[in-house]
């Protein structure tokens, strides 16, 4: 592997590690843990990558890539929805009337007058 692929690694393996570090300090397996798979999928995706530009010629290394490739990229694009209408809408939150509706208004409170 080249030093360009080294490098280009870096950024995943260190938010690999910090989802581990969060998850040691939370002890909270939800979403450190499963972050620390999307991006150990990342680094398996680099690494796929690095091997198959470092010998063009070898089949295997290119099928590696693609099957990869991916579960990486559909595992990274649907993981943020969940979590995300799940916190933003308000979805978690028992004894709403309706699904998108949450407890608590998103407007400012006004300010009382003196």
């Amino acid at each position: 592997m080249k030093l360009w692929g080294i490098i280009g690694v870096l950024p995943a393996f260190w938010r690999f590690v910090q989802c581990f570090r969060r998850w040691a300090d939370s002890r909270q397996w939800f979403p450190h843990l499963p972050n620390a798979a999307k991006y150990s999928l990342v680094l398996m995706n680099s690494v796929a990558l690095n091997l198959w530009r470092t010998d063009k010629d070898n089949g295997v290394y290119q099928a590696t890539f693609v099957g990869v490739a991916f579960v990486s990229s559909t595992v990274g694009c649907s993981t943020p929805f969940p979590s995300i209408l799940n916190s933003a809408n308000g979805l978690s939150v028992l004894g709403c009337r309706h699904g998108l509706e949450s407890y608590e208004p998103l407007r400012p409170t006004p300010v009382p007058a003196r």
